[in-house]
């Protein structure tokens, strides 16, 4: 099998605390203007003004965790991601127990693709809310990503009972029992989400590997079948689809699958190539 897919969110979820609260009447008009005016600049997408007045109300109001935590915002959106991180952490050290701020704080980590320090911002979260739907997300498919199957596999479990009608983490918790190696439970959780929610080619394809794994090489066909209906242009679906035909003792369709691949996919094409020809490849001595 080529590889499997799980339908990764887009983690960018960024939020907002409008408005925050301080102490000193002379200094809340100002503080509160550029706030609102940076938000207003922000919503209409011109992040380096909204960076340029957050950073102006924090000099009036410096221990506003709120301020820092929109200011990360902005500072994510272009891309400054050290920088944002600096100010989600900055917002957590002035309150503990800042919820968004530790979301937002994962979300810039995914971005940087550093998933160790978004597992422990997401879990911070769990702590802080179980029943966060957000935070279990990015904790699942965090643990999916560095491959932490039995982990994924629980954490999927907890986020399908507190969200039990989302497609997509259904799927996902599928794909994690499939990648656990408990492909018995992958096989019927993947059935029931194709049953019960519109169908879609990777839930189709992991499927598929799921089946061939137990050996259940006919019905792993028509599932690779099914996904190539919905996505024809998959090479990877179309790799699977060659294996299984070719476990299943047939070299013709599989050379078909071949024969599309070589003008889609040359890199793919090869290596199903390879495995077609395997019994006939020939090894030149190097002189």
């Amino acid at each position: 099998m080529y590889r499997n897919q799980f339908l990764i969110r887009n983690l960018f979820f960024l939020i907002f605390v409008l408005f925050a609260a301080t102490t000193l009447t002379a200094q809340i008009n100002s503080e509160r203007t550029f706030e609102s005016e940076g938000s207003q600049q922000y919503q209409q997408g011109n992040y380096l003004q909204a960076i340029e007045l957050y950073q102006k109300a924090l000099k009036i109001i410096p221990d506003n965790a709120e301020l820092y935590n929109n200011l990360g915002t902005a500072l994510t959106m272009i891309k400054k991601y050290d920088e944002a991180v600096s100010a989600f952490n900055q917002a957590i050290k002035l309150n503990p127990k800042f919820e968004k701020a530790y979301l937002n704080l994962g979300a810039v980590y995914n971005q940087m693709s550093y998933s160790d320090e978004a597992i422990n911002a997401f879990s911070k979260v769990i702590t802080l809310n179980p029943k966060s739907i957000e935070a279990y997300i990015g904790l699942c498919e965090n643990y999916l990503l560095t491959e932490q199957n039995g982990k994924a596999v629980n954490c999927y479990q907890e986020l399908v009972v507190i969200n039990p009608a989302d497609e997509k983490s259904l799927a996902n918790y599928g794909y994690a029992l499939k990648q656990n190696k408990q492909l018995k439970e992958s096989v019927e959780v993947l059935q029931k989400v194709l049953k019960n929610f519109p169908p879609h080619s990777e839930t189709y394809n992991n499927l598929g590997n799921a089946l061939l794994e137990l050996g259940r090489r006919k019905e792993a066909i028509t599932a690779f079948n099914r996904a190539l209906e919905l996505e024809p242009n998959s090479a990877m679906v179309r790799y699977n689809l060659a294996i299984a035909q070719l476990m299943n003792k047939n070299k013709a369709s599989a050379l078909e699958q071949y024969s599309f691949l070589k003008t889609s996919n040359a890199e793919i094409a090869q290596r199903l190539y390879q495995k077609i020809f395997s019994d006939k490849l020939l090894f030149v001595e190097q002189k």
